[in-house]
């Protein structure tokens, strides 16, 4: 039978036998893979057979496994999202929208000098006025209301004829 003063190690020498710091195995025996030590030496044994439990643990390696799998995952969809830049399938928000709203504004412009345009009757050209602006305002809620729905992340065509309604909130900008 060995003896058994020869089979217990201090941190250090348990560190240098399985090639990690003595801090190391000390973490080791605070989380009990290796059992706690009497008078500062730990088993031969205890600390081999901790270490390999510890490096077989699964809940470690699945976590491990799962934020390599999560980074993977991540990098693929920067990938994608690159190359739908690129391609021009994909546009910035911003440039989405800055393009919307000068679209709309030119459109706006126009049709604002209709009334003077076509009749020179005052009540008529108001009732004109008064149509238009209406029109342009339910125009400006639907364009508010695709791209809030944009942001949210939810299809504006998916439901609600198409947008989400939020009076009035673009008609300041033009």
């Amino acid at each position: 039978m060995p003896d058994p003063t020869k089979s217990m190690l201090t941190f250090m020498e348990a560190g240098a036998l399985l090639m990690i710091s003595d801090h190391w195995v000390r973490d080791l025996s605070k989380k009990g893979y290796i059992p706690s030590p009497i008078k500062g030496r730990v088993p031969l044994d205890a600390a081999v057979s901790g270490y390999i439990k510890w490096l077989k643990a699964e809940d470690r390696r699945s976590s491990k496994t799962a934020s390599a799998s999560k980074l993977q995952e991540l990098r693929a969809q920067e990938i994608s999202l690159r190359i739908a830049e690129k391609t021009r399938e994909l546009i910035p928000m911003d440039d989405a929208v800055g393009s919307i709203d000068l679209i709309f504004g030119t459109l706006k412009s126009e049709l604002i000098g209709i009334p003077a345009r076509v009749s020179r009757d005052l009540l008529w050209r108001k009732k004109i006025e008064i149509e238009l602006d209406e029109a342009l305002n339910r125009a400006c809620d639907r364009i508010e209301g695709i791209r809030a729905s944009y942001e949210l992340g939810v299809d504006p065509f998916a439901s609600n004829n198409g947008a989400i309604a939020l009076p009035g909130s673009i008609r300041k900008k033009f």
